[in-house]
């Protein structure tokens, strides 16, 4: 958590889980560095995690940690292959499929065309963030439809108006003029933000008087 778009989700996830009325034992599979993190989800246990991502250690070592009968919730879907419990992965894209020329390597193709199939298939339910996403897993990977919940990304409370008192020092900060068009974003390929320079390109070559790309 605390980084990218899945870290995003899952800090926000376990925010969230920290306000129900709930007698159920949360526990937390956290990477060594991000333990001393930890201490703003008293109410969790946390259980340290280090295998790397898409590795054989990480679908051998799950069991070390994860209660085999439990429910298990991961965010991505490099979740346990074997896992007996009630498992609910959450499927953010399938761009790894569907854009594979922006994903080089045999083994990282391997893993996210066979491995993902297998891995939704095994899954009790899938949860995706949006109807696009939905339609891509039941284009590629024929899921059937009832087993795919939507729910969407929320909104943090920190996406909210803002006084030009606290405003201003940021505009300052950063050089920014008054009006400005903005890309949210990291530079990977596959967010396309090639696609977002040329497009204000050739919408500036139409009207000159566009803001400025930030």
């Amino acid at each position: 958590f605390g980084n990218s778009g899945i870290g995003t989700y899952i800090e926000n996830l376990i925010l969230q889980y920290q306000q129900l009325e709930s007698d159920l034992d949360f526990k937390l599979l956290v990477r060594k560095d991000l333990i001393s993190k930890s201490d703003q989800f008293p109410d969790f246990h946390l259980k340290e995690y280090n295998e790397k991502i898409y590795s054989l250690m990480e679908q051998i070592k799950w069991m070390t940690r994860v209660d085999p009968f439990g429910f298990l919730h991961v965010p991505h879907y490099n979740a346990p292959f074997f896992y007996p419990g009630k498992l609910v992965i959450t499927v953010h894209d399938v761009c790894h499929i569907a854009m594979r020329q922006f994903f080089p390597g045999i083994l990282k193709r391997m893993y996210s065309s066979l491995f993902f199939k297998r891995i939704l298939v095994r899954a009790d339910h899938i949860i995706t963030v949006s109807e696009f996403s939905k339609s891509e897993i039941i284009k590629y990977f024929k899921i059937h439809p009832e087993k795919i919940a939507v729910i969407y990304n929320g909104v943090s409370p920190l996406f909210k108006p803002v006084s030009q008192s606290n405003s201003e020092p940021v505009l300052k900060h950063y050089k920014l003029p008054g009006e400005f068009i903005l890309y949210l974003g990291n530079l990977k390929l596959h967010k396309n933000f090639k696609g977002v320079v040329e497009s204000y390109k050739e919408a500036c070559e139409a009207d000159s008087h566009l803001p400025p790309l930030v």
